[in-house]
């Protein structure tokens, strides 16, 4: 079927495997790194692209840090092993995860790409905009996180796959942070180190983010 057609492409393809790991990133935390460094071991990809978005389709960018910083953030968290892209900041308006998919696959025409997904947007998959143009297109990768359902992880999946796609589930599972947790912390004045990379919360901390 594709899902075991696109892993075996994967496999002999292995100068063009793309894994793209998109998100808002305000702020990127441990789980974030973590999740990419499941991934990169799990799928051994040529190239990772980290891609904070521009102004996501389901957020308001009234409360969005700023483009640079959260470059900044992604930057420190990810090390060299991991590509930061402004692809979608510099296309601007609202973010789809559809386009950039397109644009990857035509500068990359034999590419097999890996979607990499947190629990909570994978859960949200087939919500997004052109979703059977996604899961035709990519691998969906997903971790699930400390304290959430697993079998509701693997019962969505099933429904991935039935509709024509293909899912990786890690068999490991992230800790349960979230960027609006790291925030609420720094604005009640609490410590939040142990949640964020160091070099990411010293960013944080001397550039006074999410104090209001």
């Amino acid at each position: 079927n594709f899902c075991i057609l696109m892993q075996s492409l994967g496999e002999k393809m292995k100068d063009i495997k793309i894994a793209l790991f998109g998100g808002t990133f305000d702020p990127v935390h441990n789980a974030h790194v973590m999740l990419a460094e499941q991934m990169y071991e799990k799928i051994n990809p040529d190239r990772f692209i980290i891609m904070p978005d521009s102004i996501p389709y389901h957020k308001s960018h009234d409360n969005l840090t700023s483009d640079t910083d959260r470059l900044a953030m992604c930057n420190i968290a990810f090390d060299g092993r991991y590509e930061v892209s402004d692809m979608e900041i510099m296309r601007g308006g609202p973010t789809y995860t559809i386009d950039t998919i397109e644009k990857l696959y035509y500068e990359n025409r034999d590419a097999v790409i890996y979607l990499i997904c947190g629990s909570d947007m994978f859960l949200t998959l087939k919500e997004w905009k052109r979703y059977e143009d996604i899961i035709n297109q990519v691998v969906v990768c997903v971790a699930p996180r400390r304290g959430g359902s697993i079998a509701e992880i693997g019962k969505y999946a099933d429904d991935i796959e039935n509709d024509g796609g293909c899912v990786i589930i890690s068999d490991k599972v992230l800790p349960k942070i979230s960027s609006t947790e790291v925030r609420n912390l720094i604005r009640a004045g609490i410590d939040a180190s142990d949640y964020v990379p160091k070099g990411v919360y010293e960013y944080i901390k001397n550039k006074g983010l999410y104090k209001n």
